[in-house]
């Protein structure tokens, strides 16, 4: 996730251009949360409360974008 952050995207915070959003400190907290999410979702342990098998397509998909 992190590594897919690093490209040639341009964000500006506060007027600042950001070189990385992975490291700056406005940015890189939101995404070090996000990244243990993702992290969480291959996890064993946790894996059936954040996924859930959609049967149409016959593969684990995040709950996180589930809009039933």
């Amino acid at each position: 996730y992190k590594e897919s952050l690093r490209d040639d995207r341009t964000v500006y915070y506060k007027g600042e251009l950001l070189s990385d959003v992975t490291t700056h400190p406005a940015t890189s907290g939101g995404i070090d949360i996000m990244a243990k999410i993702f992290d969480a979702q291959h996890n064993p342990e946790t894996l059936d409360k954040l996924t859930y098998l959609r049967s149409d397509l016959g593969e684990r998909v995040t709950k996180a974008l589930d809009d039933s």
